[in-house]
């Protein structure tokens, strides 16, 4: 339930930054649009948003490998990770350097999974901030921590559009 709430708080914080004269409209209606690619041709920009992979990455998982590929094709300006991006006794390939999916276009959440990782257990509440600053979130010019280390706000600029991202533990 946590995690819808937070997709919902995140999707209405996303729409909020939109400014309506900066955006441009176009002719093309909905009904337009017969293909994913019709729409991706007519974007202003996009992003992924992804979870629950636990460790997996591009070299030793399928599905990570096909949604890596799909991210670099899409030009994806940005990845939101909304937790469970470890797990305890695997390899994590999830942030290997080969064939990265992860890089500075990443703005994770810590969950109980990455609690877990890091601390005694998933209600370790905070341990997983340790991935925040070994991913180097805390040295983003973009990026504000809270003192609890876990929490963080990121403002993202894509195309003359400012993405306000609240991230919760």
């Amino acid at each position: 339930m946590k995690k819808i709430l937070f997709i919902v708080v995140s999707a209405v914080f996303f729409l909020l930054a939109f400014k309506p004269s900066k955006v441009v409209k176009t002719q093309i209606g909905f009904q337009n649009y017969q293909s994913l690619m019709d729409l991706e041709n007519n974007e202003l920009f996009s992003f992924s948003i992804i979870s629950d992979n636990h460790g997996e990455g591009p070299m030793d998982d399928l599905q990570m490998a096909k949604l890596t590929k799909w991210v670099k094709e899409s030009n994806d300006a940005f990845v939101l990770g909304v937790g469970d991006h470890l797990q305890k006794n695997k390899s994590n390939d999830f942030f290997s350097t080969k064939k990265r999916l992860v890089n500075n276009n990443f703005y994770p959440t810590i969950a109980d999974a990455e609690n877990d990782y890091f601390g005694k257990g998933q209600s370790d509440w905070g341990s997983g901030a340790k991935l925040l600053n070994i991913l180097g979130l805390n040295k983003r010019s973009n990026v504000s921590m809270n003192t609890n280390g876990a929490e963080y706000y990121a403002q993202m600029n894509v195309n003359g559009i400012t993405v306000h991202y609240i991230v919760l533990h």
